[in-house]
């Protein structure tokens, strides 16, 4: 097969057949109706108006869908992408009104009756850098959005549509931690501003920060940072 040189829009749909399969070239897919399951090495989705699909050049596939459907499909040659394939095949994207507005503006140009697409690349220089900008994973957003709550593997593994024992080997892969170790360094800091800062008690920065007693908030304070909350806090206001 011919290598793919330029962009190209489509519209499709699917049917009940699950096909698998893999392209030399990157594919985004946006949901238009109905809904469609896809497999990836990562994924199990279903995937439908409020998420958009990236698949990563030879990511191998599975696709069916059980519902009347129409996709908008954005064919995108390897020359294009920028994205370094590091967690193995896909990316999963929330839509917000700038990728509703993303899907109306590609959906216009590859409904024109020419073979001129200046203007969708043109167009596609933009959606890669919100590829790109988005690309923080959205479980180390929530992460840092509610590091105070009880946070569970599998509620943060979900977050990725990821199984827990992948996200786990993913985590490590990206952040060189665990999501232990993560999300305990995050309530580490914030109790060093607490400190810093205010004149809570030790006993309202724990809870405040997420730990149920304030002998696990010291305990804790102490292994990262070498010292107690209480000389901390009396080192940074003698100094």
């Amino acid at each position: 097969m011919e290598p793919l040189t330029d962009l190209i829009g489509e519209l499709r749909t699917y049917n009940q057949w699950e096909n698998t399969h893999q392209h030399q070239y990157g594919q985004l897919i946006f949901p238009l109706e109905g809904n469609l399951v896809i497999k990836t090495k990562i994924h199990n989705l279903l995937l439908n108006d409020d998420k958009i699909f990236f698949l990563l050049p030879n990511c191998e596939h599975s696709f069916f869908s059980n519902t009347f459907n129409k996709f908008l499909i954005l064919n995108i040659p390897k020359t294009f992408i920028s994205l370094n394939n590091q967690d193995g095949s896909s990316i999963v994207y929330d839509v917000s009104e700038k990728w509703k507005a993303i899907r109306y503006l590609v959906l216009n140009e590859i409904s024109k009756a020419n073979n001129d697409n200046s203007a969708l690349r043109g167009l596609f220089s933009y959606v890669s850098r919100q590829l790109y900008n988005e690309r923080k994973p959205p479980s180390i957003l929530f992460i840092h959005q509610n590091y105070n709550q009880k946070l569970g593997l599998n509620t943060l593994a979900q977050i990725e549509n990821y199984n827990p024992t992948y996200y786990l080997e993913w985590f490590y892969k990206n952040i060189g931690k665990t999501p232990y170790q993560y999300i305990t360094e995050i309530r580490v800091k914030k109790a060093k501003e607490l400190l810093e800062q205010t004149d809570l008690t030790h006993l309202e920065i724990a809870i405040q920060i997420g730990f149920e007693h304030q002998s696990s908030f010291t305990r804790v304070f102490k292994k990262i940072e070498g010292i107690t909350p209480s000389l901390y806090r009396k080192s940074i206001r003698n100094n």
